[in-house]
């Protein structure tokens, strides 16, 4: 939960465009819920160029397609 959503619909939608601002501003170490947000963290390196070749990106892309086919 967070309190910058707080009471409005789609939340989630709200508080990854936030945790998307705060990290282009410099947050280094949001508290979160890291397995809900992480995809979204990889995307915000990705676009901020801290993430060269889409390499982390890619291989989260990965791990969590071949989890859904199990």
């Amino acid at each position: 939960a967070s309190n910058i959503s707080f009471g409005l619909p789609d939340r989630d939608l709200v508080n990854h465009a936030f945790l998307a601002m705060a990290i282009s501003s410099g947050v280094t170490c949001p508290t979160v819920d890291a397995a809900k947000v992480h995809p979204a963290v990889l995307s915000i390196d990705l676009i901020l160029g801290r993430d060269r070749f889409a390499q982390r990106y890619m291989r989260d892309f990965r791990q969590r397609n071949n989890q859904k086919q199990f």
